[in-house]
């Protein structure tokens, strides 16, 4: 496996601590990827993880395709878990090479919470697929993730598992789905002075703790060894 001595994913994945100082709970682990919760959750009673890939590559595209069906798996295994458990649908996200602006090591988001998701595709789509394209959002249109070999992509799934690759256009803001979703979920004001992770305020971080927990405590222990053998993992 391929490490960064500098990079905090790949010290997580070495049983290290993350930036915060802290253990992040591994909440799935298979051979090539491991599941913690995201710890800059915005979102209150909303289950959200990462999937972060073992090998230390920019971006998911990066990975073999062994790597990339076993990161789908892990997906799949995950909207079933999350919907059982919570009655959430699920939208994952991936903030391709340098779009990300941030963590430069393959992780891909999860967000159990399917109340204002088709406002996220709109926005998605009016300010990344038109201003590339100059057209509105086709339906089913995607492509080949290992077929995008521009540096910024966006890879978005929806709740009904239609899979978009989009290229990014330059002046697409770091954590752009974050934003969306944050401003989706009621919250006001200026999402990268509030809530960015690189620099939150007091108020924020508090959030951020509650709501990794409440990932923490639907998900530690829910994912048998039965399950990770019915997805092959």
């Amino acid at each position: 496996m391929e490490r960064d001595g500098k990079c905090f994913f790949c010290n997580i994945i070495d049983g290290g601590l993350d930036f915060r100082g802290i253990r992040p709970e591994i909440l799935l682990e298979t051979r090539n990827h491991i599941v913690i919760p995201e710890a800059h959750n915005m979102l209150d009673e909303t289950v959200y993880t990462l999937t972060i890939a073992k090998d230390h590559v920019k971006c998911m595209r990066d990975l073999p395709p062994e790597q990339i069906d076993e990161k789908k798996r892990i997906e799949s295994l995950l909207r079933g878990k999350i919907f059982t458990l919570t009655g959430r649908e699920v939208i994952s996200f991936e903030h391709g090479a340098d779009s990300a602006k941030s963590v430069d090591h393959a992780h891909t988001h999860y967000v159990g919470n399917d109340g204002f998701e088709r406002e996220i595709e709109q926005k998605i789509f009016q300010e990344i697929f038109k201003k590339t394209f100059g057209a509105t959002k086709p339906e089913g249109w995607s492509i080949c993730l290992r077929s995008v070999r521009s540096e910024a992509y966006l890879y978005y799934r929806d709740t009904d598992g239609k899979e978009y690759t989009l290229l990014v256009p330059n002046d697409v803001q770091s954590q752009f789905i974050r934003n969306l979703l944050w401003k989706s979920s009621g919250e006001v004001g200026d999402f990268y002075q509030q809530c960015n992770w690189k620099n939150p305020t007091p108020e924020i971080v508090k959030k951020f703790f509650k709501n990794e927990q409440f990932t923490i405590d639907v998900l530690k222990g829910a994912i048998t060894d039965k399950d990770k053998a019915l997805f092959g993992l």
